[in-house]
């Protein structure tokens, strides 16, 4: 398990679980799940909490928790 930080930024990340709702602060619901297996982009980091933010490749994008996803080698 790899904790996440800046050196991290614009890495490649699958989603380890099917993910509902955007993680921390702003846990608002995503309009479809992100699928097991999908794949995206770390595009930023939260100020506070340090959450990781994925743009992914199916189109959405949201804050999640480091949990959720595993770094693509």
């Amino acid at each position: 398990m790899t904790v996440m930080d800046k050196t991290h930024l614009n890495k490649k990340v699958i989603a380890k679980i099917k993910i509902f709702r955007q993680f921390g602060y702003r846990e608002a619901s995503l309009p479809r799940p992100v699928e097991e297996g999908t794949t995206g982009i770390i595009v930023d980091f939260g100020v506070r909490s340090g959450d990781p933010y994925v743009k992914w490749d199916t189109g959405q994008e949201g804050y999640v928790s480091w949990f959720w996803i595993a770094l693509v080698s």
